[in-house]
């Protein structure tokens, strides 16, 4: 409950992973990938780019390996607009903020995702206008070894930018 008495609501991204049968090196990988993960959601969070994290922790328990991430909760998925009777004019906007955050993603950040899809973004919809967030910087699909070069830069967004035209088509089609 916020000091004026409203309450506020947070997602909780929470990874489990078995490290019974696990080595000291791949338990060392799988600690060093959570916390990058960590470390890109709070730096985007802190650009905009992805909602706002409040904390983070691990732990393991019983051969559990467990990392929570808690973060700004936004209404819904933007793959969860596709089943909803929005106009066309409503997917343009959010696919073009997509695109805004992928960009300031890869030229401010150099963080490349290749994980691009409308359920790793998340929106909430404020005085009747959409705030659209990108989520799930996990080390398999995201990557901050991005080349300095800005041409390669350039490549990847032009890459990302079709992707969603796509899927722009496919769903107001």
């Amino acid at each position: 409950t916020e000091p004026n008495g409203r309450v506020s609501y947070v997602a909780v991204k929470k990874i489990d992973v078995d490290i019974k049968n696990t080595t000291s090196n791949k338990l060392k990988n799988i600690i060093k990938d959570f916390k990058r993960e960590v470390e890109l959601s709070y730096n985007t969070s802190k650009m905009g780019i992805s909602p706002f994290v409040y904390k983070s922790f691990y732990y393991i328990k019983n051969y559990i390996f467990t990392g929570i991430i808690i973060m700004d909760l936004y209404d819904r998925s933007v793959e969860d607009t596709y089943y909803e009777k929005l106009h066309t004019h409503d997917y343009v906007f959010i696919h073009s903020e997509m695109l805004k955050l992928m960009k300031l993603q890869i030229f401010n950040l150099g963080v490349f995702c290749t994980d691009i899809k409308p359920e790793n973004f998340v929106l909430k919809n404020e005085h009747r206008k959409f705030i659209i967030r990108s989520i799930d910087y996990g080390t398999d699909w995201c990557s901050s070894r991005m080349p300095k070069e800005f041409k390669t830069r350039e490549y990847f967004y032009v890459i990302i930018a079709i992707q969603l035209c796509l899927k722009i088509y496919i769903h107001t089609d």
